[in-house]
């Protein structure tokens, strides 16, 4: 035979088979073909071959969603677990777990479904964790609201409240409830079965009121049961973050962290670290994995360790450097002039200097022995700066509509203002110092304070503590020195400068921003002034305290004490700062004033009640500080005499308190009060203003 003609024909490639001997690659396009897998055979892979009896032995043992499981894995455990035959495995399966008794409209598997597989049964979608025990079913959120209602407890159904026919429970919304619309659709078509016979629709309404009891009855027990598994599972989810924190813990310690471990404030936490809280155990392999991310954070922490380490030496030395400052105030007692605080007493330069000495330099008090020589001068350079900062203020002649003790009309209010950039045109900023002790000195100088004095801007009554403050008692004022901080973070820094405990506020550096120049109180003054035979534009408040002038109020002359017979009228009497106060509390700007001398005041002045305050250092009056608290965070407000004295004793143990060694009078709060008693005197008709008679 003749050889086959081959011309014009391509010869086919031989398929090779890869080394691995699974794949076959193609030699025409080398592309790679794979052999399908074969299925892998598991460790339960002969479980479908082994007797029925130990199988029932087996799922004896198991909990109901292990079962449920199993009967959709395989076709034959599928067929074994639902014969009704087994239903004593299901049911050994509910006890281990603790669910209640199955109802008797359901079969053990699917009781077991709708209490342990989270599926909706609507849609079928998985996360369904929500039973609604009452309706039987699981829906998820999209199907809940087609699937079910909510109702008010006013619905009826043929007469009877629909919670007694339905199966129903309390809605989110208040007031209402929730029924499963499938429930009502059949009850309806029962009831309509029956409308044409009352009896059996009778016989029906009956049994169906104690079907829902009963239902009702059981589905509380199942939610009961189901908030304790609840807890066991989240205790028990507990009980593996914890062993897994523990775990880690050790780890870190091993490798040198445990002072970083140990040294975590809040709101650092490693406990809320994302790859410590897992619920898992934790194996060498998971730890290699997550080694590198903790150490990083550990680094971190350690960086905050050190740096609150660092502060909290500063802090130290502040204490230290406050301790100096109280004990050289206590030496100066009486003299309680104004010094400054701690904030300020800290940011002096050479108190700055030795507080942030190297972290290595021990600090105690007697460091600052060089500093304290220089102390007065410091002092003294720190008043004449706050004596020019409040000259300052008073030149910017602001005032705030409605503000205090300011009742004017609204041209007043609303007329010619300025801002607090503007000055008088006669003074400029290069202003000597005696030219600022001047101005301040001023009788007619008067401020008020916008914190603790300006209550009318939300209220139409003054705070008792809204008076005129005067120069040199105003420097004093504790809104200058204190600012409001309402935060309190559990992870401030605690600045012995600063704090304050048991209050709202914080000690601050030195300021008169609270401070406005009254021009009301200021208009008064100079009415004062004059009556008093001095000049208010030199006149200062020392000129007028050695005059010693009583200032009886012509407007207040009491009706029913003028005797006609003797000529007189009796009328309140004030010294000139309570008669500033008086007359803007109660009068307006125009006030006539009947000015008397200590003799003639003496003469016929009506002595108060007994139970009266009488003035001077009355034991009532609250005049009293502790030295032992002065500039600490436990200092208080001033007290009365009794309760200085028990301060000192439950505080301090000090049961026989020495004046200025263990308390001591405060300045400022003696000039909050009356000078003298509030006295009474009789004023001659003849020396009345024609008006009064």
């Amino acid at each position: 035979m003749p050889p086959r003609a081959t011309t014009g024909i391509r010869r086919r490639k031989r398929r090779k088979l890869h080394k691995n001997g699974n794949v076959l690659i193609n030699a025409s396009n080398s592309t790679v073909a794979t052999k399908p897998k074969l299925a892998r055979r598991g460790k339960l892979a002969q479980l479908t071959n082994m007797p029925l009896d130990i199988l029932y032995e087996i799922f004896g043992h198991l909990g109901s969603y292990d079962l449920l499981k199993l009967s959709r894995m395989a076709k034959m455990l599928r067929r074994v677990l639902l014969n009704p035959s087994s239903v004593s495995v299901w049911r050994n399966a509910r006890l281990n777990t603790g669910l209640p008794d199955c109802p008797a409209d359901m079969t053990e598997p699917q009781w077991a479904n709708l209490a342990f597989s989270p599926h909706c049964h609507f849609c079928l979608t998985g996360g369904a964790r929500i039973v609604e025990w009452r309706f039987r079913l699981r829906a998820c959120t999209r199907c809940a609201k087609d699937h079910l209602t909510e109702t008010l407890p006013a619905f009826e159904i043929r007469g009877v409240p629909a919670d007694r026919l339905l199966p129903t429970r309390q809605a989110q919304k208040r007031y209402k409830l929730v029924f499963a619309n499938r429930d009502r659709l059949k009850l309806c078509q029962e009831l309509e079965a029956r409308t044409n016979n009352q009896e059996e629709l009778s016989d029906f309404l009956a049994k169906q009121k104690s079907y829902v009891a009963d239902l009702l009855k059981h589905a509380v027990a199942c939610e009961k049961w189901a908030k304790t598994q609840n807890q066991e599972r989240s205790m028990e989810l507990d009980r593996l973050r914890l062993g897994r924190k523990t775990a880690i813990i050790e780890k870190l310690r091993a490798l040198g962290w445990g002072l970083d471990v140990d040294s975590m404030r809040d709101p650092d936490s490693l406990a809320d670290h994302k790859l410590v809280k897992v619920p898992q155990r934790l194996t060498d392999r998971i730890w290699s994995n997550i080694r590198v991310p903790i150490i990083e954070f550990m680094e971190k922490m350690r960086r905050k360790r050190i740096e609150r380490e660092q502060i909290e030496i500063i802090m130290n030395r502040k204490a230290t450097a406050l301790n100096v400052l109280r004990n050289y105030k206590n030496k100066l007692l009486p003299d309680d002039k104004v010094m400054p605080a701690p904030v300020d007493f800290c940011n002096m330069e050479p108190i700055k200097a030795m507080i942030n000495q190297p972290l290595d330099i021990s600090i105690n008090e007697e460091s600052f022995d060089p500093i304290v020589p220089q102390m007065a001068e410091l002092f003294s350079l720190w008043r004449k700066g706050i004596h020019y900062d409040l000259f300052i203020r008073a030149k910017s002649t602001n005032r705030l509509p409605f503000s205090l003790f300011e009742y004017d009309d609204l041209d007043d209010i609303y007329g010619e203002q300025s801002s607090e950039s503007e000055t008088d045109e006669d003074e400029d900023d290069s202003s000597t110092e005696a030219e600022v002790m001047s101005k301040l000195q001023l009788a007619t100088t008067i401020f008020c304070c916008r914190e603790c004095g300006l209550n009318s801007l939300i209220s139409y009554f003054d705070s008792p503590s809204s008076r005129p403050l005067f120069f040199p008692e105003i420097l004093q004022h504790p809104c200058l020195t204190r600012q409001c901080d309402f935060g309190f973070p559990t992870y401030a820094v605690f600045d012995p400068s600063k704090a304050l405990r048991d209050s709202p506020r914080t000690r601050t550096s030195w300021n008169a921003h609270a401070l406005i120049l009254n021009r009301r109180l200021k208009n008064m003054a100079e009415r004062i002034v004059l009556s008093s035979g001095l000049d208010p534009k030199v006149a200062t408040a020392a000129d007028l305290d050695a005059q010693n002038l009583y200032y009886a109020c012509l407007d207040c002359i009491d009706i029913s004490m003028i005797s006609v017979a003797d000529g007189m009228g009796m009328t309140p009497v004030f010294m000139w700062r309570e008669a500033v106060r008086h007359q803007a509390e109660l009068h307006d700007e125009v006030t006539d004033w009947h000015i008397v001398d200590e003799d003639e005041f003496n003469e016929n002045r009506v002595q108060p009640l007994e139970n009266e305050d009488d003035g001077g250092d009355n034991p009532l009056r609250s005049l009293w500080c502790c030295t032992l608290c002065r500039d600490t965070p436990d200092e208080q407000d001033p007290m009365c005499l009794s309760a200085i004295f028990h301060h000192l004793s439950s505080r301090h143990e000090v049961t026989d308190g020495v004046l200025n060694e263990d308390y001591y009078k405060s300045s400022y709060a003696a000039s909050k009060y009356l000078t003298h008693p509030p006295y009474k005197m009789l004023v001659s008709f003849r020396s009345l203003p024609p008006q009064y008679f």
